[in-house]
Formats: structure tokens, sequence, C-alpha cells
């Protein structure tokens, strides 16, 4: 299991945003970063706007499946 498990938080009404994800995570996203040569925050940034896509399609998808 994921340890430090903190859901994740987001805190921002501005265009730039922060998010509090735990250790797994980040480590997770830093290793797929440097299997693409992409920062993790790109990973990240992807991976929401995927999510989005696939809950704003017609197959809408919610968090809850993941």
């Amino acid at each position: 299991m994921f340890r430090n498990m903190r859901r994740l938080s987001i805190e921002s009404e501005e265009e730039l945003l922060s998010v509090s994800l735990s250790v797994d995570i980040k480590d997770w996203l830093r290793s797929k970063g440097e299997q693409t040569g992409k920062s993790m925050q790109d990973i990240a940034a992807e991976i929401l706007e995927e999510v989005y896509k696939h809950e704003q399609g017609p197959n809408r998808v919610t968090i809850n499946n993941f």
C-alpha cells in the first residue's frame, strides 16, 4: 500500500495549481518523467487532462471509478 497516503489536495483559485501528494505518488511521477524525458509536473498535468476528458466524454467516468 502507499506509505504516507493522503488524498489529493488542490488549493488554488489561480491558473497555477499546487497539489499535495503522497511520497509514493511523487516517486512514481518522477520515475515516469525520467522514462519519458518530461517533468513530473507535465506527467501529472497529462493524467489530470485525461481524467477530465473522460469525464466530459459520452461515457462519462467519475473519479470514484479509478
